[in-house]
């Protein structure tokens, strides 16, 4: 008689931040790349012509869906995974 696999372990709030927001939007990927090159949200506002908080949102949806603690965590995540250069 076979046994059950291991129980389930509980996921971690990274983890689910990762399943509950799995793909970024294309705006997301390109306000990511653009940190990665060392523009702030005001260059970066200005170089794609949108308001500054609607990139300052862009950024924070980037990091939940990346399961990031910051915006430098989310460039690197970014990075690992190939999402950005």
């Amino acid at each position: 008689m076979s046994t059950l696999a291991a129980p389930l372990r509980e996921l971690s709030v990274r983890e689910e931040r990762i399943l509950r927001y799995p793909q970024l939007t294309p705006s997301q990927l390109r306000v990511l790349q653009m940190a990665a090159d060392g523009e702030t949200c005001e260059s970066t506002a200005r170089e794609i012509g949108m308001c500054v908080q609607t990139v300052k949102n862009h950024r924070s949806d980037a990091i939940m869906k990346l399961g990031a603690d910051s915006m430098t965590h989310a460039v690197a995540q970014a990075l690992r995974r190939g999402l950005i250069r």
